[in-house]
């Protein structure tokens, strides 16, 4: 039994390290972002300008991110970070998953993703290695 929010989740082979974000898409990044942040004052974790800004509400990350063709309903995204993607890709595929795999060379970051049958995603991020600074 889960006894608080912050316990680690599993699934049966499949460690969920964290949550990591949730997204909502927008067609006008800048209008989006006068109302996030400028008018309801959430605070900006990280941003990458003409792309997403992420903010804190109430502690969960929100993403919001510019999709210029979006037209009617979008589904939305959550995001965990899992200790083995290659672990988590397996688990994925074996339960017949579509399984859509990515990866952001310049961070090297990488991910999976699968979609609910209502069509909302859920992306699988790899912990990243944490290196420690200084000594030396």
């Amino acid at each position: 039994m889960i006894s608080s929010w912050e316990d680690k989740a599993t699934m049966p082979g499949v460690a969920v390290e964290r949550f990591q974000f949730f997204t909502i898409r927008t067609k006008d990044l800048q209008a989006a972002y006068r109302f996030y942040v400028e008018l309801l004052g959430f605070p900006v974790i990280r941003e990458e300008p003409g792309n997403f800004f992420q903010v804190s509400i109430a502690g969960v990350p929100v993403c919001v991110d510019l999709h210029p063709d979006q037209h009617g309903w979008q589904p939305n995204q959550i995001g965990v970070e899992v200790r083995d993607l290659a672990t988590t890709l397996k688990f994925l595929q074996g339960k017949g998953c579509q399984v859509s795999e990515g990866s952001r060379p310049d961070s090297g970051e990488r991910w999976a993703a699968i979609k609910s049958v209502s069509r909302h995603g859920i992306k699988s991020h790899g912990a990243k290695v944490r290196q420690a600074r200084g000594s030396g």
